[in-house]
């Protein structure tokens, strides 16, 4: 018996503004960080080099109700806002377990937080996370 017939994939190249990208073209001019690959029904992100980080710190010390913001460090290929995902925890005194607080990348501790030990990851889309703790406890 034979068998139907395989349907055909498609494969194509985007550019940032929504154009499909030349067949023609080189590839030094197809591919760019932030165009995307359709293969089928399915989109890929370009990336060209992985985004990498050193670490991660604050820039300030946690106080209940101030915003506090991370910063990576030695960042490298980060391009937008989103290619480094953080996670703020608190750990319990008790029995050293974490409790995520918020996964973004400004923070503003609450009054439940008070006291507690503040860390935050920030993981490279892709890479390895960075930890820093916070060598002070959230104060109000």
């Amino acid at each position: 018996t034979k068998s139907a017939p395989k349907e055909r994939l498609s494969v194509e190249l985007f550019a940032l503004d929504g154009s499909r990208v030349d067949d023609a073209a080189t590839h030094v001019d197809a591919w760019n960080d932030d165009y995307a690959l359709a293969v089928g029904d399915e989109w890929f992100r370009v990336r060209l080099d992985a985004p990498e980080i050193a670490g991660v710190t604050t820039v300030d010390w946690p106080v209940c109700g101030q915003p506090l913001p991370a910063s990576v460090v030695g960042a490298t290929f980060c391009l937008r806002d989103d290619d480094v995902a953080y996670v703020w925890s608190v750990i319990d005194d008790d029995d050293g377990t974490e409790r995520v607080v918020c996964t973004s990348r400004i923070y503003t501790p609450t009054s439940d937080v008070i006291g507690a030990k503040l860390v935050v990851d920030a993981r490279p889309r892709g890479g390895e996370p960075r930890r820093f703790a916070l060598s002070h406890r959230v104060r109000d």
